[in-house]
């Protein structure tokens, strides 16, 4: 008991030195000694944020506000203006911020063919027309994106919301190769290209992993390996 005491007694004379007396408060608090950095460094591997520039600290003011505790006195509010490049960003963030969880998927009816490229041309063509439904129902049950960053319920949402807003397009593929796969599985390798109403236009090289369910060809992953220069 005796050693608990004299350990609340230690520390209890610290802080009665830093905030029992006016001089103990009125000395520059360890943030006012900052300097200003240098670059952001981000490591290997990782994408730098928008305009990674330093920021600067901002002015001390000597006025000090009148209070009760004179040890009650913090940092001051640091407010710095974003860059258009940033704000730039930001907008097109929230414009592209996927849909509540709570919206609903909409699945049409299977296509059902026993060839791989028919079923192939009739998921573009499905994309092309804008009807997301149809779009959506050529995606397997066991689905995963590209890297697993997020679930299939998840990107779903997200692929409708995207041919939702795009409306009606041109999606063209050519130079389509398929090779088998273990457990009866197809690769499916092409070249596609998109072409919106609004102006975009992209061609990547794309693979589809290609899947039986439901009596029919659905795709099970699906990754662009390379974007063509235009």
């Amino acid at each position: 008991m005796r050693s608990k005491l004299a350990v609340v007694g230690f520390f209890s004379t610290l802080l009665l030195a830093g905030c029992g007396s006016g001089d103990a408060c009125d000395r520059p608090l360890p943030y006012v000694a900052s300097t200003e950095g240098g670059e952001l460094v981000v490591p290997d591997g990782l994408s730098a944020p928008p305009q990674a520039r330093q920021k600067r600290i901002p002015q001390i003011s000597n006025e000090r506000r009148s209070r009760s505790n004179p040890c009650s006195v913090g940092p001051p509010n640091i407010n710095i203006e974003a860059t258009p490049e940033e704000v730039a960003v930001l907008q097109s963030n929230a414009e592209r911020a996927p849909p509540s969880p709570g919206v609903p998927v909409s699945v049409g009816p299977l296509f059902r063919s026993e060839s791989v490229e028919d079923t192939v041309d009739a998921w573009a063509a499905s994309w092309s027309a804008g009807d997301a439904p149809s779009y959506l129902s050529y995606y397997a049950t066991d689905f995963a994106s590209a890297d697993d960053s997020i679930s299939r319920d998840e990107w779903m949402r997200r692929r409708q919301q995207l041919v939702v807003d795009t409306g009606p397009a041109s999606i063209s593929i050519r130079d389509v190769t398929i090779e088998d796969l273990p457990g009866g599985r197809k690769l499916v390798r092409m070249i596609q290209r998109f072409r919106s109403s609004d102006g975009a236009d992209a061609s990547v090289v794309k693979l589809l992993e290609m899947t039986r369910e439901f009596e029919s060809w659905r795709i099970r992953r699906e990754k662009v390996v390379e974007v063509l220069p235009k």
